[in-house]
């Protein structure tokens, strides 16, 4: 009957400007004529996943012009490389309203788009408007029987002014990235309630300016407001490693997944952050028009332990680092046997 998981990993990137130097010979490398080997170590763990979400955090073209004015990093990828490891992870979707998907301007934004969409790739966040900017992506999960209900998935940026001074977002008729902005986000969400009231809405938002740390109270309130304003789940991303979890009201806020596949050096250990990410997967097979069972796979995503070869957590050290890094206790989580590697969060709070 369709699609039944939906699975959502982090910041994802190929990161050909981050090896220039001679040290990063072999890496660059890789990036040139093996992509996929990045993804191998992660990619026996994502069997059984119908649809894939990622935030895809960089610029897709063959030429980069002109960066944004005063934007000291910007990022580019090749467009048949990334397009060969997002069709090798099974990657449906992809958000695009994140700090680099504009770094190039407006022509380069929608030319990643066209190459995402020709690939039969999905693309939120990001638009030739504010409102198109805004549009979800919409999953019909168990078709064809009494439990189907469709997932909206929103991808939307919050970040410091001067990403509008850079021309990053989305106006009336410029194109852009989906922007944070609470009204206009509970307008959609509202919107799309009204109309589908079976509706399962995901906001998968960016933070910018955050990075290998917890967010503060100011995003932890926003995220709350999201629920209350008729969102079902929050998974967010852009710090580069696992933050916190709560539920509130019912429903499972995620502010940081941390990275999928992010093709950096990393600043794991001078900062501190825990070396870890998280796929969170949504099983609707057997709650019909309840919340779905959330499915969680702790990442090892530090390229400097990984050799640049993310995937999933073997220890029982890392574990509990996972868990206590999410605020979960390990009593809030079972090991699915079915499943190897991947947790059940329980809905008993």
């Amino acid at each position: 009957m369709g699609i039944k998981t939906i699975a959502f990993g982090g910041d994802t990137s190929l990161g050909y400007r981050y090896f220039q130097s001679p040290k990063w010979e072999n890496v660059l490398d890789r990036v040139k004529n093996n992509p996929t080997s990045f993804f191998c170590g992660i990619k026996p763990s994502l069997q059984n996943i119908d649809h894939l979400v990622l935030n895809l955090e960089t610029v897709l073209s063959e030429t980069e012009g002109e960066p944004a004015l005063g934007k000291l990093y910007c990022g580019i990828d090749d467009p048949e490389n990334t397009l060969k490891c997002l069709d090798f992870v099974g990657a449906k979707t992809v958000s695009l309203a994140n700090n680099h998907a504009m770094d190039f301007g407006v022509e380069k934004l929608l030319e990643t788009i066209v190459y995402l969409k020709s690939a039969g790739i999905e693309v939120v966040g990001a638009g030739t408007s504010r409102k198109n900017s805004l549009k979800p992506a919409v999953v019909k999960v168990n078709e064809g029987s009494e439990r189907s209900r469709n997932v909206y998935i929103l991808g939307a940026l919050r970040a410091s002014r001067r990403y509008s001074e850079y021309g990053f977002f989305a106006k009336n008729n410029k194109p852009g990235l989906a922007k944070s902005t609470a009204f206009r986000v509970d307008e959609e969400i509202k919107s799309i309630k009204l109309k589908d009231p079976k509706a399962f809405v995901v906001l998968y938002p960016h933070w910018q300016g955050k990075d290998y740390g917890e967010v503060g109270d100011i995003i932890k309130r926003y995220c709350r407001e999201r629920i209350d304003a008729g969102a079902d789940l929050i998974i967010g991303h852009g710090t580069h490693s696992l933050g916190s979890a709560e539920k509130y009201n019912g429903c499972w806020i995620f502010h940081s997944i941390g990275n999928f596949v992010f093709n950096s050096q990393g600043q794991f250990s001078k900062t501190g952050a825990p070396p870890l990410s998280a796929i969170i997967k949504l099983d609707f097979s057997e709650n019909g028009m309840n919340y779905p069972r959330l499915k969680l796979l702790p990442v090892l995503v530090d390229n400097k332990l990984t050799e640049f070869n993310t995937h999933a957590v073997s220890t029982d050290t890392l574990k509990e680092m996972f868990f206590d890094t999410l605020g979960l206790s390990v009593d809030d989580l079972a090991e699915c046997s079915f499943e190897p590697d991947w947790f059940v969060l329980l809905n008993k709070n």
